[in-house]
């Protein structure tokens, strides 16, 4: 399945998002209430994918292309 490159690249940020919106909810819902211990691990979960993402695409960025790339000729 392919993404439109808008989304693409917007993912990392996308799962940062998600990831604080579970932790305002389990703190909005209190460590009292038995289902916040799971809301706080899935937000340190997408939060944690984030930055795998994140870290990916800059080291991929960073990384020489092995492409072909047409050589230069001096005139």
């Amino acid at each position: 399945m392919w993404l439109p490159t808008k989304l693409y690249e917007r993912l990392p940020l996308i799962w940062l998002i998600i990831g604080l919106l579970f932790f305002a909810a389990a703190f909005y819902m209190s460590f009292a209430y038995e289902w916040s211990i799971w809301y706080f691990g899935a937000g340190v979960s997408c939060c944690v994918w984030a930055g795998i993402l994140f870290l990916v695409r800059s080291r991929r960025e960073q990384a020489p292309q092995s492409g072909q790339e047409p050589a230069e000729t001096a005139d």
